[in-house]
Formats: C-alpha cells, structure tokens, sequence
C-alpha cells in the first residue's frame, strides 16, 4: 500500500498581514514546517511521500520542502483548494500510489492518528473520500482520495464547480470524526489563532 500526502499552500493570511500562510513563522518555524513534522509523526506509519502544491517557482520553497512541487493545472489555475488537489491526484496517479492524503498549511496540530482513522474508513466503507470532521463540521480539504478520482475532479473544475462540498456530494465520501476540544484541525486566520496555537503548543511541551 502506498500512500502519498500534499500540502496545500495557495492561500495567504489576509487577516494576518497579507503574509504567504506557509512562510509565517509560528514557535520557532513555518507553518509548512509545522504540517510537514505532523505528517511525518503519523502513526503507525507517515505517507511515503509528501508534494508541496505552492504558487512557484519552485526555487521559492527550496529549504522549506524537499519533496516534488506542484503548481496548479494550468487550465483550472485560480480555482481554489480543489486544482490543488487535481494536481496532487494527477500526481500520485502517476507514482503508483493508492491513495493521496490532503491537508491545508495552516493546520499546524493535525492529529498524529489521521492517516490510519482517514484510511479505516475509507476502506471499511468502500469509499473514495473519507473526510475529516470535528466540532461539528467537515473539513473538505483534509481528506483521504483516490487517484481514479482525477478525471471526474478535472471534469468538475471544467464546469466551474469549483466547491469541495459540491464534488464531495456527487462522491462516494465518508466522514470521519474527531473530539473537540480542543480542535486539531483548526486553522490559523487570526493573530489570535496563532497565539492559541502557541499556548497550546508550550503547554503540551512544559
């Protein structure tokens, strides 16, 4: 079984500064370093390769990612979160892979067993998405996915149904639910996003 992860990173902090969300240094380190440590913590076994999908060049990410780089599919650029992931799904069509694990840069406390609970129900209910959720809600871009999906994504996008939720609702998708609080999969938009991120990561250190 192969499993390949994407990083997306095509957002920027318009409520912290207009910063690029992955280059913002949180305790010490980017938020792209922050994902790529909790990838690489997932238990009992990380994926076996990480893509990073960025505004290029590539040259920009060189010391932040030293995995592939993928820009978004020319023809569907601008299209959010989900040209994103047909980049990644080309990809890990193309490398074999059976299944590709999508996460956000600004979710930097992703729980170290999402993997293997995104996979478990996948697999036990013969699905093509599984979705992360918690609080309440789905998180449409932290998910497991099939490669197979990236025809039918593609011919979404040509339509401009550029919505997650859309696209998940013609799939076969599970949800996977996780306890809050406090939330792992909240996402840093705010100044004060990012100081409860870092009180909480100084409490799980003390």
């Amino acid at each position: 079984m192969r499993i390949a992860a994407l990083i997306l990173a095509g957002g920027r902090g318009r409520r912290l500064g207009g910063v690029d969300k992955a280059r913002l240094k949180v305790a010490g380190q980017p938020l792209l370093g922050h994902v790529r440590a909790r990838l690489a913590a997932q238990r009992p076994a990380p994926p076996d390769v990480v893509a990073l999908n960025a505004a290029g060049p590539a040259t920009r990410w060189a010391g932040l990612h030293d995995g592939p780089w993928l820009p978004d599919p020319p023809a569907h650029a601008g299209q959010g979160p989900l040209a994103g992931i047909l980049a990644g799904l080309t990809w890990a069509g193309a490398t074999g892979a059976d299944w590709l694990l999508g996460v956000p840069c600004d979710t930097p406390a992703l729980p170290d067993d999402l993997l293997a609970r995104l996979r478990e129900g996948a697999e036990t209910g013969g699905a093509e998405i599984a979705v992360a959720a918690s609080a309440g809600r789905r998180h449409p871009v932290i998910a497991l996915w099939r490669p197979a999906l990236a025809a039918p994504l593609a011919e979404a996008l040509a339509r401009g149904e550029a919505k997650a939720g859309t696209f998940l609702a013609a799939r076969h998708a599970v949800r996977v639910d996780w306890p809050a609080p406090p939330d792992p999969f909240l996402n840093l938009n705010t100044p004060e996003d990012v100081a409860h991120f870092k009180a909480a990561l100084d409490q799980s250190q003390q």
